[in-house]
């Protein structure tokens, strides 16, 4: 299963263009990592504290904190991450449908496909491909 996930993650990356769309951080809140507010911080040029007042609040399901705002604070007019080179761990990752165990992470592949258009087109192919 791994091995045809990785395989539409590429296919469905090939058409759906992430600039074009953006819905991801227009819909959705970020988790934000200790290890990402100093270097998120430091990029514009805040203290660390300064930037968890200003853009974020605790997760208290997650621990943590999430992005505030919707849609998120640094996306461009361009419909653009304007702090793409320090971004959050999460929005690297995301969709994380390129990851192991893709099988253990139904649940999340199918809450993102709501929102990210390349998540809907693998998970139906996916289903075809497996005769569900």
């Amino acid at each position: 299963m791994d091995r045809i996930a990785l395989e539409l993650h590429q296919e469905a990356f090939s058409i759906v263009d992430c600039t074009k769309c953006a819905n991801c951080c227009r819909t959705l809140r970020v988790v934000v990592t200790d290890e990402d507010i100093p270097r998120i911080a430091r990029h514009l040029g805040m203290e660390p504290g300064e930037f968890r007042t200003a853009y974020l609040e605790r997760d208290e399901d997650e621990g943590g904190y999430r992005i505030r705002a919707r849609p998120c604070p640094f996306l461009g007019e361009d419909g653009r991450c304007t702090i793409y080179g320090v971004r959050p761990e999460n929005c690297r990752g995301y969709p994380f449908t390129d990851r192991r165990d893709f099988a253990f992470r139904t649940i999340g592949h199918a809450n993102n496909a709501v929102a990210c258009p390349a998540v809907f087109y693998l998970v139906e192919q996916m289903q075809g491909r497996l005769g569900r």
